[in-house]
């Protein structure tokens, strides 16, 4: 049996797009419940979308982004931004494209409805949800057992796996592996000589009522502050909330006098590893794969080329012809 795993829009656009999947969907979301590094849907991938939504199109969209740079707010993006912003962040300044793209100012993108490129992406995730539902299973899982092949679940429940594509976080299913063979590759292949720890700081983010003044008319003229110089890093305007991405927790009731609804501890990657496949185990998403440069487009073109392993027609298990494989797809 071929399996997915993970609570986030990963696992959700893994279990629409690969034919023979079960998805076990853990209760709680994972902390990154997106699992990719842009929020939103790249205008190549209009005709998925279309499968679902067959009004959507292309827009151009404009992120309307203004720029905190030590307490001088600016419409118009300070010569050294990026250098700064990505250091702070990231701890260095060369990142991946797609990491700068979430303060860009224009992109080209798929809207569904006429929606923001936010709500579109929202939009999809929930009716994916629905599409899927008969494939998933709402339990937790307990342990994985690389080497007999087996996910234990909550309920004690165990299913043997021929297929496994995990999609949660790395250090999750390091925590998961009852063999302890994952973090052992992972050293061997990803870190040699040094002592084993996943590149990676703390993120905290705070989901704010929106009442500050100032803020309020800001939000009518822009989308989000990318600020350099305060415990937060970015601030996002939606809906009527404001929505603080900070690398210092903040341990008061109020933001700038915006009052704190919910918070939520995450992890950023500073180093890239790009791992897609450790232990048989075949990984997919920003967290699992621990690669920031994952977007929307990566997750689909990763699905294709999986449906080979992950279908159950038997001409999809084995290459007629050296050279031919896309012919399958």
């Amino acid at each position: 049996m071929k399996y997915v795993i993970g609570n986030n829009l990963v696992a959700t656009m893994a279990a629409y797009l690969l034919p023979n999947v079960k998805h076990i969907k853990p209760i709680d979301k994972d902390l990154d419940s997106w699992n990719i590094e842009t929020f939103y849907i790249p205008y190549y991938c209009l005709d998925f979308v279309k499968l679902v939504f067959p009004g959507a199109n292309v827009s151009k969209y404009e992120m309307r982004t203004m720029y905190d740079m030590r307490k001088t707010l600016s419409a118009v993006k300070p010569k050294n931004f990026d250098q700064i912003y990505t250091l702070y962040t990231r701890g260095k300044t060369n990142v991946e494209k797609e990491y700068l793209r979430t303060i860009s100012e224009t992109l080209e993108v798929v809207s569904i409805n006429g929606e923001s490129p936010l709500n579109s992406l929202i939009i999809l995730y929930e009716e994916l949800e629905k599409l899927t539902a008969h494939k998933c299973e709402n339990i937790d899982v307990t342990s994985i057992d690389t080497e007999n092949r087996l996910i234990k679940l909550s309920d004690d429940t165990e299913y043997v796996y021929d297929r496994l594509l995990f999609t949660s976080g790395l250090s999750k299913l390091i925590s998961l592996d009852s063999s302890n063979t994952v973090k052992g590759i992972i050293e061997k292949n990803y870190t040699p000589g040094e002592r084993f720890a996943l590149p990676v700081i703390d993120k905290y983010i705070y989901k704010c009522k929106l009442e500050n003044e100032n803020d309020i008319e800001i939000s009518k003229l822009f989308d989000q502050i990318a600020t350099v110089g305060k415990p937060w890093f970015r601030k996002i305007f939606y809906n009527g909330s404001v929505v603080y991405e900070s690398l210092k927790q903040i341990f008061e009731d109020k933001i700038e006098n915006n009052t704190v609804n919910e918070y939520i501890e995450e992890s950023q990657i500073t180093n890239t590893l790009g791992i897609q496949k450790v232990s048989g185990i075949d990984l997919l998403g920003k967290c699992a794969e621990w690669n920031n440069s994952i977007g929307f487009g990566h997750v689909i073109r990763r699905c294709n080329s999986l449906i080979e392993y992950y279908s159950d027609d038997e001409k999809n298990h084995k290459i007629i012809f050296p050279g031919q494989e896309n012919l399958l797809y």
